[in-house]
């Protein structure tokens, strides 16, 4: 591969990027082609000085090479690693000129030793391509001089770095760095260079390298996109990607909000939810793993105060988009990693018992924004298996039976991560007393979720069963409440042809209780007053022959028909 590669290189330094050298050596030619047709008298020793001065002259020019090279090198060894120091001598400027130079001076040399035996005519033409050559040989000095330069500036040297990670090298590259310890991944060069605009102050190029970051990764998963599921199904496909998103980018936000840098964090969270609308959009969602971790580290590590709490949002907003966008694809495992560490975030964000108002913003996302489009999304996909599957939609664990069915893994997964999050609620308030979230919004979603589901037949009833848990769960704590529920599911049924359905939903919950995945969640429902909870046992002391569950949907069930509107007609 190295060696078919340095063939193209050496072609491209010959002739697609040597237009101006190009047009010197060719005019030397023909101008050595006119003169071997004019008769020229000459004094050889003029001869002699001219190639004599011309070799001493281009020596000069490969030690002026050689010089800025080291000079190239010595700057970039100063700031960045090693493989960084390669781009000042394997560029294309670099090896035209050399190459350039070489024919230069090897022909002078060779005219030096024949110029005895030459003829006048074959002598001028000789000096004729030399000339060419030797303006040739001082058009790419220039060049390079130039080239060298850039590539010594921050912003240069990351444009030709990203620009040599083609996404066949970045591949082998990070194949090897799994393989071999010692070997680092392509892409912590530009993570280096970061951290080091990070620590000197200079926040463009931060800020730009982070750009060439996105880019690359973009460019590398278009192309593994446009392989196929040759490269999604390749066993090292998912190392690819697991340092740069795991390590490297929640190490530069986390350096960028200790300089006080908060815009280059948000860029950094920004760059990684674009990197997975990437792997999406090119169906490899082996990147949205990494990007589920590497955002939870963000969040860990990030500060308290305001410069905190926006990041931290910033990261749940990228939670949210991934999962909406990834649910319209039949990828339960992708919704499900990023479900389960999204879910996970509110268990240390709530058991911190920070202010209400700063949840309320975060839960209301993670219900409207996240699980209520993502749950439609797969219903209008998959509504009509949906109503004709005979599962137990009631289920706490996912059975087995279903394993391979994207429909039921979905709304599986739906289901439990936003039952946890509701029991991180529950907990919240019986240790504060107070609601980090407006009840309103957690009735306005489970109603939308319940709508949805009008027509597929079991799984309908399973979502308002759920939804009489759910009231149940709440109204232990805070019994005024019940009310507010009933209104909602009187709305349904005056409303949407659901009747049936909820009547049904009552039936079920009487006869068979509460469901399992509500269940735990009452064990959660307890309140730091004793005194008041003891009370309220009292006042509501159930008949002896139901359960306190049982009793308790009877009288719901008799709130919601007392604010059903009256039949007219």
């Amino acid at each position: 591969m190295s060696k078919g590669r340095s063939k193209r290189d050496l072609g491209k330094a010959l002739w697609v990027e040597s237009r101006w050298e190009r047009r010197s050596i060719i005019a030397g030619v023909l101008f050595g082609v006119v003169l071997l047709v004019l008769p020229f008298q000459y004094n050889t020793s003029q001869a002699d000085r001219f190639l004599t001065a011309l070799v001493t002259t281009q020596a000069s020019i490969v030690a002026i090479v050689f010089s800025v090279s080291i000079l190239g090198v010595q700057l970039v060894a100063t700031r960045y690693s090693s493989r960084m120091m390669t781009l000042i001598t394997s560029s294309i400027a670099f090896l035209r000129t050399l190459l350039i130079l070489g024919v230069s001076i090897g022909i002078d040399l060779f005219l030096l030793l024949q110029l005895p035996i030459l003829s006048p005519s074959m002598t001028m033409a000789g000096l004729a391509v030399v000339s060419g050559l030797a303006v040739a040989s001082g058009v790419t000095l220039v060049q390079y001089v130039e080239t060298t330069l850039e590539r010594s500036t921050p912003e240069g040297l990351l444009t030709a770095y990203a620009e040599s990670i083609t996404p066949e090298v970045y591949r082998q590259r990070a194949v090897t760095s799994r393989q071999n310890g010692s070997k680092l991944h392509p892409m912590h060069e530009l993570h280096s260079a970061i951290m080091s605009g990070l620590s000197n102050g200079e926040w463009a190029t931060a800020e730009n390298g982070l750009l060439k970051f996105k880019n690359v990764s973009i460019r590398v998963i278009e192309s593994l996109g446009k392989e196929g599921k040759r490269r999604r199904t390749d066993p090292v496909s998912g190392y690819y990607f697991e340092d740069p998103l795991k390590e490297y980018l929640p190490r530069i936000a986390a350096q960028a909000l200790d300089d006080g840098e908060s815009d280059t964090a948000h860029q950094t969270v920004r760059s990684m939810q674009e990197v997975g609308e990437a792997g999406l959009a090119h169906y490899f969602p082996l990147v949205l793993s990494p990007i589920a971790s590497g955002l939870s580290r963000i969040m860990r590590e990030a500060p308290d105060g305001d410069e905190g709490n926006s990041i931290r949002g910033e990261c749940l907003g990228v939670y949210s988009t991934l999962t909406v966008q990834a649910a319209e694809q039949p990828a339960p495992s992708s919704v499900r990693t990023l479900l389960s560490l999204y879910a996970g975030q509110f268990r240390k964000l709530l058991g911190r018992d920070r202010e209400p108002w700063l949840c309320r913003q975060y839960l209301n996302e993670f219900f409207q924004r996240t699980i209520a489009p993502a749950h439609k999304k797969t219903i209008e996909q998959y509504g009509q298996f949906i109503a004709e599957s005979d599962i137990d939609w009631a289920s706490k664990t996912q059975p087995r039976d279903t394993e391979g069915i994207a429909p039921y893994r979905l709304l599986f997964t739906y289901r439990q991560y936003s039952v946890d999050v509701i029991g991180y609620i529950l907990d919240y308030y019986t240790r504060n007393e107070e609601w980090p979230m407006n009840l309103r919004t957690l009735q306005d979603v489970w109603t939308s979720l319940i709508i949805q589901t009008f027509g597929t037949g079991e799984y309908a009833r399973a979502m308002c069963r759920s939804y009489i848990d759910l009231a149940y769960v709440v109204c232990q704590l805070e019994k005024e409440h019940r009310r507010d529920w009933a209104t909602e599911l009187a709305i349904l049924q005056d409303n949407y042809p659901s009747q049936d359905c909820i009547d049904d939903a009552f039936r079920l919950a009487l006869d068979k209780g509460i469901t399992p995945a509500f269940e735990a969640e009452t064990q959660r429902v307890t309140t730091a007053n004793d005194e008041r909870w003891f009370f309220n046992k009292i006042m509501d002391l159930p008949h002896p022959d139901m359960t306190e569950y049982e009793a308790w949907v009877r009288e719901f069930k008799k709130s919601v028909d007392e604010c059903r509107q009256p039949e007219t007609g």
